[in-house]
């Protein structure tokens, strides 16, 4: 079988002095112990391989040898000033020479050998990106902590996926590919861990097909210090993605005026009721209302406020932002009048 071609690009001759077809880009901080192995292993990978290639080191501020030990292996070096895994590869990819990307840890706990695979299910399945899932793949004994496998990265995971629409299934993988000029378009701006949501997010939200491919994640052998922090860059991710979502905020605040409505005025129309034990539309339940009402506004406004800057504002949205005012004091005036009716 042919090898797949790059899209939209003219493929230089493998060895050719000009642009290379795939750019690997690793982040780093004080990884001596492991860059010169995975850069290695990346060289024997791509040697065998169709495509041409480069390897960046994006190191951000290492104070050991490890930008000294890339570069003797023919590695660019990057040196990255803004702490930060997006910052690191933010630089990175803006260095990039390469047609697609191929973005991996320097922990060796990836297995480079599979990045050709995932270039190419990029262009086979002509993607905007691909990603290695390590979660219908295989992952190490001890190479993934019980609360990132069984809670955190799966509750991300599904909240991008009914958020976005999408139908991955591992969406902190660090191992990934797309092409440069699809990058350019995402605007990713993150310097932190939550990068990894925002590109696959910006992704999504500019139309782009994101495919996946099993992939090994390997033991950290060497007991290394992980950069990630659980909880810190957890919460990090989980504000991030749905602060990237108006539609949960709006939909919700929806949900819960209605919810609110259907309470309030059974209580100033029919007033107390007694439903078998239960006491109904009393004072209890009026005062729930309200604060189920308050929650509303706020949820709705907050969408508001998310969606006023997005190219693609949703419908709902839309007609509250772009309401004049004199039809805003026309309903402010109407329900103020509805509220003193009942309240006569």
């Amino acid at each position: 079988m042919p090898a797949p071609k790059l899209l939209n690009s003219i493929v230089p001759p493998k060895g050719s002095e000009s642009s290379p077809d795939v750019s690997v880009v690793l982040p780093c901080l004080n990884e001596s112990r492991t860059i010169g192995r995975v850069i290695q292993e990346i060289q024997n990978a791509f040697r065998a391989s169709e495509y041409s290639f480069e390897v960046v080191v994006a190191d951000n501020g290492s104070t050991d040898r490890s930008d000294n030990i890339a570069e003797s292996l023919g590695a660019r070096i990057v040196h990255v000033a803004t702490r930060g895994y997006g910052a690191a590869l933010k630089a990175g990819f803006e260095k990039a020479l390469g047609t697609c990307i191929l973005f991996g840890d320097a922990d060796l706990t990836y297995n480079f050998a599979e990045g050709p695979a995932l270039v190419r299910l990029l262009l086979e399945k002509r993607a905007t990106m691909s990603m290695g899932t390590r979660f219908r793949g295989t992952i190490e004994k001890g190479a993934m902590p019980l609360l990132h496998r069984y809670l955190g990265t799966p509750v991300l995971t599904q909240l991008i996926n009914l958020l976005f629409g999408s139908r991955i299934s591992d969406c902190n993988s660090g191992f990934r590919a797309m092409r440069r000029t699809d990058y350019a378009q995402w605007h990713v701006s993150s310097d932190g861990m939550e990068f990894a949501s925002e590109l696959i997010i910006n992704c999504l939200k500019t139309g782009g097909e994101i495919v996946e491919m099993p992939i090994t994640l390997r033991r950290d052998a060497l007991n290394r210090i992980p950069h990630l922090s659980t909880w810190r860059d957890g919460m990090r991710h989980l504000l991030f993605i749905v602060s990237r979502a108006p539609q949960g905020f709006a939909y919700m605040g929806i949900l819960l005026g209605i919810t609110s409505l259907l309470m309030a005025v059974p209580c100033m129309v029919i007033g107390p009721a007694q439903i078998g034990p239960l006491a109904l539309f009393d004072l209890h339940t009026l005062i729930l209302a309200i604060f189920l009402g308050f929650i509303a506004v706020q949820s709705f406004s907050y969408g508001l406020i998310l969606d006023s800057g997005s190219k693609s504002v949703l419908p709902i949205n839309r007609r509250f932002l772009e309401i004049k005012e004199v039809a805003l004091l026309r309903v402010l005036i109407g329900l103020l009048v509805f509220f003193a009716l009942f309240i006569a």
